[in-house]
């Protein structure tokens, strides 16, 4: 192992989890041959310099039968990110599945598209709040390493939809 890096363990079936500041990082390890290098940052925030881009990374919203916690994982390459759970995950979880739906009926960019006060009726929610909660969701974004988190709600005119296709919602196992 060179100097200022670390070896992971070599245990396929198993994650490794990495602690930053705002929640958990969980590097899934696949079986190789050599041992796999992890940078290792001195701030104290491994894989800060992961290459986490929206437009290659997926997201899964694992999400409770009574929709009162929705778990966001974030997945990229070998990583795996799970983000601590926050109210403006449901705000993401209900631009998903906006998106979601549009997928068979409309062209891909025109796909996910509400005003702003649909939203704000559907989340039983004002506009203050709204726009906070998509704050707080590029925040947690930015802070995992996620290059142009501000991408993840794109804004258009009054309305708003989820910036990516590339997610799934399952639900929550307990």
């Amino acid at each position: 192992v060179g100097k200022g890096q670390q070896a992971a363990p070599r245990r396929p079936d198993r994650a490794r989890q990495l602690s930053y500041r705002g929640g958990r990082r969980r590097l899934v390890v696949q079986q190789l041959e050599d041992p796999i290098r992890v940078p290792f940052i001195d701030e104290g925030t491994p894989l800060m310099r992961l290459k986490l881009d929206l437009e290659r990374m997926s997201m899964r919203f694992a999400v409770r039968r009574d929709e009162e916690r929705v778990e966001i994982t974030i997945f990229n390459d070998n990583v795996e990110i799970a983000l601590e759970p926050r109210e403006h995950s449901y705000v993401l979880l209900t631009l998903a599945r906006a998106r979601q739906a549009d997928r068979d009926t409309r062209a891909p960019d025109q796909r996910g598209w509400r005003d702003r006060d649909e939203l704000e009726r559907m989340l039983g929610i004002d506009a203050n709040a709204l726009n906070l909660a998509v704050h707080r969701a590029r925040q947690q974004l930015s802070a995992a390493g996620v290059r142009n988190a501000a991408r993840v709600v794109e804004v258009k005119r009054g309305r708003r939809r989820f910036g990516t296709e590339r997610f799934t919602i399952v639900p929550l196992e307990e």
